[in-house]
């Protein structure tokens, strides 16, 4: 069971307790904008950026049988994508492959209680 967290009272309390949660956040985030950039990949002359709802719309025309189409590409531009099972197979590694990364960097945010064991790499 979780030991309920001491309120800090003094200003050196309450500052360091402020400098660990603006750390930790500011980790929080950086770890988010690695993960969308680990999301992003090249095929087929487009740049893509990998989410669930790529995955989806390709699982789905994949269940139909469809084994190409046109999907809009992380700039707007459609891209005729010829193997349809092996984008779907790329772009489903990439974006879990970097889901479990940040999950696990969240996680050893998490367990950091201080500043310089948050920013460690």
């Amino acid at each position: 069971m979780d030991q309920p967290h001491s309120i800090p009272t003094g200003l050196e309390e309450m500052l360091a307790a402020s400098n660990t949660r603006a750390t930790y956040h500011n980790q929080l985030r950086i770890a988010a904008s690695k993960f969308r950039g680990s999301c992003m990949l090249g095929f087929s002359g487009g740049r893509f950026l990998a989410t669930p709802e790529l995955i989806g719309y390709l699982h789905h025309k994949l269940t139909i049988n469809a084994d190409r189409t046109i999907v809009l590409d992380a700039n707007g531009l459609p891209i005729l994508i010829d193997s349809l099972q092996a984008f779907m197979d790329i772009i489903s590694s990439t974006y879990h492959e970097a889901l479990n990364e940040y999950y696990d960097e969240c996680i050893r945010l998490r367990k950091s209680r201080s500043p310089t064991l948050m920013v460690e790499v």
